[in-house]
């Protein structure tokens, strides 16, 4: 009977114009709260990284470590493979809602692949570097814009910061639209104070895709309640602090 909560912040643009690392923890996260069998599989994969990075830590000269590695090898292919299961299931669900006025945005999702050959392969590198080099931790998430000639544009390197204010949004409509169709019911989308970043075009996009959602609008412009279209009979309540 919980009901879902979406949150679209201006700190969140870090998703987009950080690293690698800040995306792949936004997409667990997310996952994380939609599927307990992928939060426990993440509790899982995580543990057994740090048990193996211990053993490629303190046990780097020891001639004996292909033994040492071999169950956590197998244990990490078999909690890992869930967890790109999953991911892929919810990029693909992404790419398949590529629009949001009239950009088209796309997520290429780059795994790191598991299998015991990739894990001798990578081995020796191991031992040098004495951490793990493959798993879904080091998997990679590309944002990228579709323009009108299909040429596509790195959000994260190439976008303007109205592009990637823009992409963060399509991921949240995304959430929304995803949560309503697992869940069966309407989730709430909590925007706070984002109006200030973003340009009149922008703010009216967003005002007018949120329509059917209940939301609750942090801000301290009061001249976006003019920007609320009304003609479905919605109402409002405005707190003033």
């Amino acid at each position: 009977n919980l009901t879902s909560v979406v949150l679209f912040s201006p700190e969140q643009i870090e998703i987009i114009d950080r690293t690698m690392s800040i995306r792949r923890e936004y997409f667990d996260k997310f996952l994380s709260g939609v599927d307990p069998e992928y939060k426990k599989h993440l509790v899982n994969y995580s543990q057994a990284l740090r048990k193996r990075n211990k053993i490629l830590e303190f046990n780097a000269n020891n001639s004996n470590i292909d033994q040492s590695l071999e169950f956590w090898n197998k244990y990490l292919i078999g909690q890992g493979a869930y967890l790109i299961e999953k991911r892929t299931e919810y990029i693909k669900y992404l790419n398949s809602n590529k629009n949001i006025d009239s950009k088209k945005f796309l997520i290429e999702y780059k795994e790191s692949r598991l299998s015991l050959d990739r894990f001798e392969e990578y081995l020796p590198k191991e031992l040098l570097i004495r951490k793990t080099l493959i798993g879904p931790h080091r998997d990679e998430y590309h944002i990228f814009m579709i323009n009108k000639s299909t040429e596509k544009k790195d959000i994260h390197m190439y976008g303007s910061r109205s592009e990637q204010r823009l992409s963060l949004f399509w991921l949240k409509i995304n959430e929304l639209k995803y949560l309503e169709d697992i869940f069966k019911k309407k989730p709430i989308l909590l925007l706070d104070d984002i109006f200030s970043e973003l340009d009149h075009h922008n703010q009216k996009l967003i005002l007018s895709l949120i329509g059917n959602y209940q939301t609750v609008i942090t801000s301290t412009e009061k001249k976006l309640i003019k920007l609320i279209d009304f003609s479905n009979n919605a109402s409002y309540d405005t707190i003033d602090l």
